[in-house]
């Protein structure tokens, strides 16, 4: 209270400050976000904003010797904050197994096995998914390698890479336009998805490229192309069904709310972790923004004498318990994401300000 009444400046400083750094970290203070999923015109297909996902109603079998997905989507903007989703498919706990994504314009096929080592985990196709342009991706993989197939035509071919592991069957859930815990999303469309169980050839992957562009063409029709087909799905839903495997199986779902399949707290960054302009900004971002809090909240407890060790090592353990209480906040709110590393930079920012004192 002495405090309170001796400092006037630092004690309304500190009170406004908090309550700036609480709202930039828990806006927008939605606990349960409307999923942004809507059927695009004509009802063939997905569109998918922010914050968006789908994914099968249980675990599919993706196939064990050979694996051919096939996707006729639409990016709607660039995608510059890290890797968004089109497709990825986790295991039992939320894991990503493997992915489809989108870098900028670029595809991203990536598998993400427990104990993979870094090196050949990754194919990227450059200039497969800019914004606007309508393309029918196939990623086709077997023990042999993987090959991608942009509107038809080879794009690129890898033999050492392969997403199946050698006597193992691939179950897991389908996730479409985000990643398993939701905070890799992806904008744009999904006019169709295919998966089957065999290996696509050039000759195929020609075939079926002028199947899923042909006019006269419906879903349907393309499934019943794909021989030894696992599942299909068609987005024109039935008996107010919003989406359905035509092939059998769980059927996907939209939910009304926002809920990914796995809430990470804490999370602390894994090999793929790419360090671009964006994660600068936001470590910038965490750093400067708990500075001024440091050095108010010294300039509070100090009152009238200097600031000791003891008072700035209490100033760090509240910076650091004040930015712990945002972060597990963070993990209940669908549209942010828990991060170690902030916690770490916040706390930084903290020793910074406490030491500027």
């Amino acid at each position: 209270m002495r405090n309170l009444l001796k400092n006037p400046f630092a004690t309304f400083s500190l009170a406004a400050l908090v309550v700036v750094i609480l709202v930039a970290g828990l806006r927008p203070f939605d606990f349960a976000p409307k999923n942004r999923v809507t059927h695009t015109v004509g009802q063939d297909g997905l569109r998918f904003s922010r914050p968006g996902i789908a994914y099968s109603a249980g675990e599919m079998r993706f196939g064990e010797g050979a694996l051919t997905i096939e996707i006729l989507f639409r990016s709607g903007r660039g995608h510059n904050h890290g890797i968004a989703r089109i497709l990825s498919v986790s295991d039992a706990d939320g894991n990503e197994i493997f992915f489809i994504g989108v870098w900028r314009s670029s595809i991203i096929v990536r598998k993400g096995y427990a104990g993979d080592s870094g090196r050949g985990r990754e194919l990227g196709v450059k200039d497969a998914a800019r914004a606007g342009e309508t393309h029918l991706l196939a990623v086709t993989t077997s023990k042999d390698g993987t090959s991608i197939f942009l509107d038809g035509k080879i794009a690129r071919e890898a033999p050492n890479f392969s997403i199946l592991r050698e006597g193992a069957p691939l179950m897991g859930r389908l996730v479409l336009g985000n990643s398993p815990d939701g905070s890799n999303q992806w904008y744009g469309e999904i006019l169709g998805v295919g998966i089957f169980n065999r290996r696509m050839d050039p000759a195929d992957a020609g075939d079926r490229y002028r199947a899923w562009m042909g006019a006269g063409e419906s879903r349907k029709d393309i499934a019943d192309l794909a021989d030894g087909s696992a599942s299909f799905f068609a987005f024109q839903g039935s008996s107010g069904r919003l989406a359905a495997n035509l092939a059998g199986g769980p059927d996907l779902v939209i939910p009304a709310t926002f809920r990914p399949l796995k809430r990470k707290i804490l999370e602390v960054p894994g090999k793929g972790y790419r360090l671009d302009r964006s994660q600068v900004k936001d470590i910038i971002l965490n750093v400067v923004g708990f500075v001024p809090f440091g050095f108010l909240l010294c300039l509070f407890l100090a009152g009238d004498g200097g600031a000791t060790i003891r008072t700035r090592l209490t100033v760090v353990l509240l910076g650091g318990g004040l930015s712990l209480f945002i972060e597990l906040s963070q993990a209940f709110l669908p549209t942010r994401s828990s991060s170690v590393l902030d916690l770490v930079f916040n706390t930084l920012g903290t020793v910074i300000g406490a030491m500027l004192f």
